[in-house]
């Protein structure tokens, strides 16, 4: 049985202050691979270690995303 301390969800993300394609632009990993383990689809220890390491901030929407 899980307990909350080890599930990460949307809800987890967005109170961190995170989107989910700005915690993989972050990480660097796919939105879509960071989408299906938040959501329970897929497994990845590396990408559930990744999320718990992000530092807390403000959650902003729409963010600029400069081109590189």
């Amino acid at each position: 049985m899980k307990t909350q301390d080890e599930t990460i969800s949307l809800t987890w993300l967005y109170d961190k202050g995170y989107t989910i394609s700005c915690a993989a632009r972050i990480i660097g990993r796919t939105p879509a691979h960071v989408n299906m383990v938040v959501n329970g689809k897929r497994k990845s220890a590396a990408v559930t270690a990744a999320l718990r390491a992000l530092p807390p901030r403000p959650l902003r929407l729409r963010e600029r995303v400069s081109k590189r």
